[in-house]
């Protein structure tokens, strides 16, 4: 009686790791979609705020939130670019911020259209 046996342990590693790859390379085409296409909607959004601002110079307090609409706007478009970066496998874009001035604009948002602001 005679037994052969291979070891197919390298094997399978090597099936889970592109397996793993192949999701990863799914994910990042469909964040990518996304990012394209959201960062089209922005681009109207951020046309019709340019507009609005034209219109309202003369309120003080419509300028105001159109400012803070458009800045917001701009943030989610450095959103989009970094969702674009990610689906292309690009290395993370880093940079300083401050973070009393970022905690102050997340509690001006989250405030919005309440009687409180910071």
């Amino acid at each position: 009686m005679m037994a052969v046996m291979n070891d197919i342990t390298g094997r399978k590693k090597m099936e889970e790791e592109l397996s793993k790859i192949q999701k990863l390379e799914s994910i990042g085409i469909l964040a990518g979609g996304i990012a394209h296409d959201f960062n089209n909607i922005l681009t109207v959004i951020l046309g019709y705020i340019s507009m609005a601002k034209e219109s309202a110079n003369r309120d003080p307090k419509s300028t105001e939130i159109l400012k803070a609409a458009e800045k917001a706007s701009f943030r989610a478009k450095d959103l989009t670019h970094q969702l674009l970066t990610f689906s292309r496998g690009g290395s993370p874009v880093k940079k300083t911020i401050s973070i009393p001035d970022t905690i102050r604009e997340s509690v001006n948002f989250a405030l919005r259209g309440s009687k409180r602001q910071v």
